[in-house]
């Protein structure tokens, strides 16, 4: 049996939202920590076998966009789940047009990813 814990990484720029995901996730998953895009190509780069990405949909002045940053992921080639936060139905729709394969929210992200892990740990089996 498998006890590896999985690799998430978090794309978040507003600090207290990124604080309350990677805590919850901690307990869960080894969790890399992102505030812009510059900084979760670099993580990926330097990561790339991470199992998970959630990442946020708008991050900030000066930084490439979720759209943008899933565009990126995928034409680098990876292959497993993004989860996009976003509350917009419009940005939510780009997003999965992007290369997302969920939405979810930031007050349960967490528990979303957790659950499409674990999903794809069973059907691994």
């Amino acid at each position: 049996m498998d006890t590896k814990k999985p690799t998430v990484l978090v794309v978040e720029d507003d600090e207290q939202d990124r604080f309350l995901i990677v805590r919850r996730l901690r307990l869960w998953a080894y969790v890399l920590e992102a505030e812009n895009s510059a900084d979760a190509q670099k993580i990926y780069e330097d990561n790339p076998d991470i199992d998970i990405i959630l990442m946020d949909f708008d991050l900030g002045f000066g930084s490439l966009n979720g759209l943008v940053l899933t565009m990126w992921f995928r034409e680098q080639g990876f292959k497993g789940p993004i989860v996009a936060m976003s509350s917009s139905s419009e940005s939510s729709k780009s997003m999965v047009e992007a290369g997302a394969n969920f939405i979810s929210s930031k007050g349960s992200v967490d528990e979303d990813a957790i659950q499409i892990l674990e999903t794809r740990k069973k059907n691994d089996l």
